[in-house]
């Protein structure tokens, strides 16, 4: 009987340990599966808008300090000619299309409004 006991104990210290194996066994497996589903996903781009308010503030910020400014675009997925200049009267320098993936910003020579439009690529 005591042999019998003995066995079963063992048996069972045995197969916690072995538990612990296969939980790591499949957290590997699990985690080499989202390596390469996940970046199959695109990530929409929302840069777009924080153009807008980036746009306005440096737009005021040229007005109240009564100097020029250059808005500096470092935004993904951005297609543009030239930085937009702002004189201290809050005017651009130079008219322009700002193109991001799916919306197209026109700036307006002389009074620097923008205008959005958005399209869609299939």
């Amino acid at each position: 009987m005591e042999i019998v006991l003995v066995y079963m104990m063992d048996k069972q210290l045995f197969n916690k340990g072995f538990v612990l194996l296969e939980f790591i066994v499949v957290f590997i497996l699990i985690s080499i599966l989202f390596y390469f589903i996940v970046p199959m996903f695109k990530v929409k781009n929302y840069d777009y808008l924080l153009f807008d308010d980036y746009y306005l503030y440096i737009q005021s910020l040229s007005m109240a300090n009564k100097e020029d400014n250059v808005l500096e675009m470092d935004f993904d997925g951005i297609s543009y000619d030239k930085n937009v200049v702002f004189n201290e009267k809050g005017n651009v320098n130079q008219a322009q299309t700002i193109i991001f993936d799916n919306r197209k910003y026109t700036v307006m020579l002389g009074t620097g409004k923008i205008v959005e439009k958005r399209f869609y690529i299939n």
